[in-house]
């Protein structure tokens, strides 16, 4: 097992850079695109934090890739 400090390093680091990357593809965005973006970073940070045979990490990461925006995020975190 982890140690919980370097798991959580771990999901601010990949958190950080997909927001930062969220940001890079769309200089202006509304209060609810921000919100998405927030939540869909945490979300793929998350699952790529975990091991990739967890079936949450597994199902959130296909699902966030049928859009080719977050299929950026991905590949990038």
């Amino acid at each position: 097992m982890r140690n919980p400090n370097s798991l959580k390093q771990e999901f601010l680091k990949k958190w950080i850079k997909g927001l930062q990357i969220c940001s890079a593809t769309k200089k202006k965005m509304s209060i609810m695109e921000r919100k998405k973006a927030i939540k869909l970073s945490a979300d793929i940070a998350m699952a790529s934090t975990r091991k990739s045979t967890i079936y949450w990490s597994h199902a959130l990461m296909k699902n966030a890739s049928k859009d080719d925006t977050n299929k950026i995020i991905i590949k990038n975190i």
